[in-house]
């Protein structure tokens, strides 16, 4: 049966959805409504095998729907009365979040009262998207059942769960989805209906995966939609910058708060730069990268108390994007025209008016030319990442490929990352811990993800310890974590090996800092002494002053570890003084 019945109706079907950045809250998909009626038409016929009668629901009375979708609609509505002091919305109104904006035509003139977009609107929207995802369904559906290697037709609810995870859902929503259609099953047994498999757990064949998944999915949108304009009231984001990181800012802000130590909504340099690498950046490797991430990080503290809050975080992050937009820009476009569908566009055009038609794995080719590491079956990551980012590959901008490059390789990172967090939530590790052992590590790996070989591993012992290890010590610690001296280690083992150096067992326990502090004042006098300063003002001044002007005349910082900061070997008070003779006489 068609969705709608009147002529009326049938023109709020033709309007779809408009193109804009919070239509994927309801659509999925930020697309044109004659793409999503072509692709809807393209899906239903590749599964029309199937053979299923309509899966669509009767269309709601008003009574039903207001049941199911009233609290929602009515508190976002409310929000949008307080602005325009209005009771209906119009075609042309911001209410974008709910609506995913509706066209205005001549079939369509009149504003949309809550009732008719609660019932008309809103079952058109599923309807439509029911028709559209069941393809993609379908297949996520059939690569289970082939990695299974058996003749099932069936999915555990726990495949399910990981098809969800897989899918960047939200679990919680999963399971609970999951448990009530596992109830409902049972209340079917009870009936003389029995839908459930011999060990108890519901049947979930590619219908009940379809519509689970579109539960799944419309909730999922709808948590971080609340989420998002929670966070943005919370840190008092401006309408512009939020929209701009709509699409990740709960991640961002969950992230963040991680980092936070004291849960002050404010990140020292230290908890930054961590935060930094978890989102796919260098502040650690040795390079150019590393150097702008420091100097745009003082930069970005724009009241210079040494903090960053969440906002002065994302215009630091947004920065250093667009550095690495730039100097991935040149290959990336080199690849980008070698794409025959190129050539065939008038070369009058501009860049940004030209598109390429490619495939999913002409994507993943060009990812893997430029550098970016996928390790084996990232093709439903970057799948995932081109659906988020709202692109049609059949017709794919430049700067639409550069935003899926940039989020493939943050996404990459940041999974990498997690990983990490977790090991060192195990290992008890401090957040200034955490950042000596990811720098030491950084410094060491050729790559980002790569290993660090045994001398890589015994220089930066030394460098934590100040001074030289022996061998045969470093390569106890490799026996104990069940690896070899031959081998490269991972950043895992690498974490894992250090925290067992520091330990009382073994003799790599990292030395205190040697500071002018810990300089004896009696010391600090004879410093000053031979750099001949009147013996007076040597006796009056306080603690203090005394370590000030030692190293003024020593040109170090007044907390700095001189075994690192002098150019000679400084370990002790009685070198520090003869390397001030030294220093004084030249």
């Amino acid at each position: 049966d068609p969705p709608f019945e009147s002529a009326e109706s049938a023109g709020l079907v033709e309007a779809g959805v408009q193109e804009d950045p919070s239509a994927a809250a309801v659509a999925g998909a930020p697309q044109s409504a004659k793409t999503l009626r072509k692709k809807s038409k393209t899906g239903t016929q590749k599964i029309a095998e199937l053979e299923r009668p309509s899966a669509f629901e009767p269309r709601l009375g008003f009574d039903e729907a207001k049941e199911k979708d009233l609290p929602v609609i009515a508190q976002a509505l409310a929000q949008v009365v307080a602005q325009q002091q209005a009771g209906t919305i119009f075609p042309n109104s911001k209410f974008n979040s709910i609506s995913g904006g509706i066209r205005k035509k001549k079939s369509l003139n009149l504003p949309i009262s809550f009732a008719e977009f609660n019932v008309e609107i809103v079952p058109a929207v599923r309807e439509q998207l029911y028709i559209i995802r069941q393809e993609e369904h379908f297949g996520d559906f059939l690569h289970v059942l082939d990695k299974k290697g058996n003749d099932d037709i069936y999915l555990h609810p726990s495949e399910l769960v990981e098809l969800a995870a897989a899918r960047n859902l939200d679990l919680e929503i999963a399971k609970a989805t999951l448990a009530e259609a596992a109830s409902k099953g049972s209340e079917e047994k009870e009936s003389g209906r029995d839908d459930t498999k011999k060990d108890g757990e519901p049947k979930l064949d590619v219908y009940n995966v379809h519509d689970i998944l579109m539960q799944v999915e419309e909730l999922t949108e709808r948590k971080r939609h609340i989420s998002a304009q929670e966070i943005r009231a919370k840190v008092g984001l401006e309408e512009e910058v939020f929209w701009q990181y709509r699409h990740e800012i709960s991640k961002l802000y969950r992230t963040f708060e991680k980092y936070d130590d004291d849960e002050d909504q404010n990140l020292t340099h230290t908890e930054a730069k961590l935060l930094l690498k978890h989102l796919g950046f260098q502040p650690y490797r040795k390079g150019t990268e590393a150097q702008y991430v420091q100097r745009i990080l003082e930069e970005s503290d724009e009241d210079g108390n040494g903090l960053v809050d969440f906002l002065e975080f994302l215009g630091l992050m947004n920065r250093i994007r667009g550095t690495q937009l730039e100097r991935r820009r040149p290959g990336l476009l080199k690849k980008y025209k070698l794409n025959k569908s190129f050539g065939a566009e008038e070369r009058s055009r501009k860049l940004e008016e030209r598109c390429v038609d490619m495939q999913l794995n002409d994507v993943v080719e060009i990812l893997n030319s430029i550098g970016v590491k996928l390790p084996e079956g990232s093709e439903g990551l970057v799948k995932q990442v081109v659906d988020e980012v709202g692109s049609d590959l059949a017709a794919l901008y430049f700067c639409e490929l550069e935003d899926i490059t940039q989020r493939v390789v943050e996404r990459l990172q940041s999974d990498a990352t997690q990983f990490i967090l977790e090991m060192v939530e195990v290992l008890g590790l401090s957040t200034n811990v955490f950042a000596e052992y990811q720098y030491a590590f950084d410094q060491c790996a050729r790559e980002p993800c790569g290993g660090v070989s045994f001398k890589a591993v015994k220089k930066a012992l030394e460098l934590r310890m100040g001074r030289e290890v022996n061998p045969v010590l470093v390569e106890d610690l490799y026996f104990e974590i069940r690896s070899h001296p031959e081998k490269t280690i991972s950043i895992e083992d690498f974490f894992r090996l250090l925290h067992l150096a520091a330990s009382p067992k073994h003799m790599f326990t990292k030395e205190l800092l040697f500071t002018l502090h810990e300089v004896p004042p009696k010391k600090l006098r004879e410093i000053l002494r031979i750099f001949r300063v009147a013996e007076d003002f040597i006796l009056k001044i306080s603690f203090e002053d005394l370590v000030e002007h030692v190293a003024n005349y020593l040109e170090v910082g007044l907390n700095a570890d001189l075994r690192e900061e002098l150019s000679d070997r400084v370990t002790n008070v009685r070198q520090l003084v003869a390397y001030a003779t030294k220093k004084a006489n030249s």
